[in-house]
């Protein structure tokens, strides 16, 4: 995962990230307060678990873009099985060079999120999670 993800920032100047860096803070605005990392927790009236609180719609249409994941439902709850859902799921709806936010907004969405203007305030809170983490470790 060394593949780089354009951000726009405020200022509308582009800042590079990596996919470790918008995995952790998908994480942090979907559990980030949670025990155990979030893998045991559950959202959206039952329909979502783990740290990245996948639904079982996301997670079928993962598991049948990508044969070679295998696994069930119930390993989403397991961060490194989530992010894979993920990686297949980004790889099915999304474009050919994504950005930070169109694949935010398809983790949110669905398919139809990145032009939903009800996923854009999901997104202003991973990229302000995202750019708080980027000005921490500059501090560092």
């Amino acid at each position: 995962m060394l593949m780089c993800l354009p951000l726009y920032g405020s200022d509308n100047k582009e800042i590079r990230i990596t996919y470790r860096q918008l995995f952790d803070a998908i994480r942090e605005v979907e559990t980030g307060g949670h025990p155990n990392g979030g893998r045991d927790a559950v959202g959206d009236s039952n329909t979502s678990n783990g740290p990245f609180q996948i639904q079982r719609a996301y997670w079928i249409d993962a598991t049948q873009h990508d044969k070679t994941i295998g696994g069930t439902y119930a390993d989403v709850k397991n961060k490194a099985y989530a992010e894979k859902i993920m990686m297949s799921y980004w790889h099915r709806y999304g474009s050919k060079a994504p950005s930070a936010e169109e694949l935010s907004r398809l983790h949110v969405g669905g398919p139809a999120g990145p032009r939903r203007k009800s996923s854009l305030p999901y997104w202003y809170r991973v990229r302000k999670v995202i750019i708080r983490n980027l000005n921490k470790s500059k501090d560092n």
